[in-house]
């Protein structure tokens, strides 16, 4: 049985019209709490917090999101704080999908996102499997029209 697991925060934005998401994963117990802090002040307009998802391993994850104007995040420091079994955890580092962010070294960048990716499709894989099934079985019922006719 699990004792003690932190949790891995990441800040992550798919474009520069969307939310930010703050996504905590892999801790253990269930119990956190995920607060936002806009220049250091705490942070309560405009955020929605996410239900409380079990991974696979028996930790947990839980996002919670932020909607601000490309220009409120330019012009303020926003960073997400989570509290997780006495300890604090802050992110503050806002990472985006590779075809938003021009960078010089683009290969880092992609790097980088290809773990968002990973983060992100985990998340929605749960949504995301209520769909597979249907589609998988209008294809099955398609299949067995077609091969009896």
């Amino acid at each position: 049985s699990l004792s003690s697991v932190s949790p891995q925060v990441s800040l992550l934005k798919k474009s520069s019209s969307s939310p930010v998401v703050c996504h905590a994963t892999g801790f253990y117990p269930k119990e956190v709490t995920i607060s936002w802090m806009k220049n250091d002040q705490e942070h309560h307009e405009d955020v929605e917090v996410g239900e409380l998802l079990p991974n696979e391993d028996g930790t947990f994850q839980k996002t919670s999101t932020i909607t601000v104007t490309p220009e409120e995040l330019k012009n303020n420091k926003f960073s997400c704080v989570v509290e997780h079994q006495g300890e604090t955890i802050t992110a503050k580092e806002i990472r985006t999908n590779p075809e938003q962010a021009q960078t010089a070294d683009g290969n880092e960048e992609a790097e980088v996102s290809t773990q968002d990716a990973l983060t992100l499709a985990v998340k929605d894989v749960a949504a995301g499997l209520r769909e597979i099934n249907q589609s998988l079985n209008k294809l099955i019922a398609l299949l067995a029209s077609n091969r009896s006719a």
